[in-house]
């Protein structure tokens, strides 16, 4: 079997899920195909319907934003859906230029990606059945993303002082709720301390007391921070999955995030994790202490976070659920 992955670089979720998966494959000894193109392509997905598809391939496996530019006679195409942005959660902290873009082009491209796809993907049930709702796409095929087990895993702490260290990884935006880190932080106090990933380079304080911004973090330094933090403060408004939640989770950390989308579906609530309103700033703090006030809780939560994400979130659960839907769509 020989599998294509044309993929846009975005520096998101959808570059992960396609560094992962095709590294999976190649351990399954599957051989792939990954084509990276430039970000602008993203506006003109048309311009990579000309670009020739590697000889021999099987299975072409693309993004649902541009899928249907990778359409081809005589080979299958695998559409992933990633997040669904015209979910009605979303629609109040869009800007116009963004709400115009989702309208005017990403609904018209992913209308055609589905249209043309052999298979529908999407990376958990809620963003599933929103696509299918929205879309009129019929049967989708649910595949949780994968979290590297080995990698992502329990250690030491380097954390150097007593306070009550959350953890924020995500882009700063409002969709993931960093508008609330602020007035979060301000309710707790200086006996909680929040680091949160950036996009400068280096670390700096936030000059907001007990924030501190660690700049991009390289695989090896993202480990290191989870395994320093005591939880994982994640006020998402809307996910498709939920990367850094697994990754907290397979660090052995409780997590403190959002009831809504896909995050119910990966927190067990009370179990894992504490899950609040979305949105809620005096439900977050009570939570961060309600953790921070009981490390025995805190302890069984990590350890109950890290089974479960071995349980139901593994990379390998995930590169073998795709080659089964591969292997179904060449035997059809």
């Amino acid at each position: 079997m020989k599998v294509w992955l044309p993929a846009i670089r975005a520096g998101t979720g959808a570059d992960v899920f396609t560094e992962r998966l095709a590294a999976g494959l190649q351990a399954k000894d599957i051989d792939v195909t990954v084509t990276w193109f430039n970000h602008y392509l993203e506006l003109l997905p048309y311009l990579m319907k000309p670009v020739p598809v590697p000889p021999g391939t099987d299975i072409i496996h693309a993004n649902s934003w541009n899928g249907f530019a990778f359409g081809r006679k005589g080979t299958r195409l695998v559409v992933t859906a990633h997040l669904c942005v015209f979910d009605d959660i979303l629609r109040p902290y869009k800007s116009f230029l963004q709400s115009a873009y989702h309208e005017l082009l990403i609904n018209r491209f992913e209308s055609r990606s589905f249209r043309v796809a052999d298979c529908v993907t999407a990376v958990s049930q809620y963003t599933g059945s929103r696509v299918s709702e929205l879309f009129n796409t019929g049967n989708v095929n649910v595949i949780y993303n994968g979290i590297d087990t080995d990698f992502f895993s329990p250690g030491p702490s380097g954390k150097d002082n007593g306070h009550f260290r959350l953890l924020f990884v995500g882009k700063p935006s409002t969709r993931k709720g960093f508008d609330l880190l602020l007035p979060i932080m301000q309710c707790l106090g200086n006996d909680y301390e929040l680091y949160y990933t950036g996009r400068s380079g280096k670390k700096q304080s936030a000059g907001k007391g007990n924030m501190y911004a660690t700049g991009i973090l390289q695989k090896d330094e993202l480990l290191q921070a989870y395994r320093n933090c005591d939880a994982l403060l994640f006020p998402s408004r809307l996910e498709g999955f939920g990367y850094s939640v697994c990754e907290a989770m397979a660090c052995g950390k409780p997590v403190i995030t959002s009831n809504n989308s896909s995050l119910s579906e990966i927190v067990i609530d009370g179990e894992t994790g504490l899950l609040c309103k979305t949105g809620d700033v005096d439900g977050f703090c009570a939570a961060a202490r309600k953790i921070a006030a009981n490390p025995e809780y805190a302890a069984s939560m990590g350890k109950a976070g890290r089974q479960h994400v071995l349980d139901h979130f593994t990379l390998e659960k995930m590169i073998d659920n795709y080659i089964a839907v591969y292997n179904d769509l060449l035997n059809d």
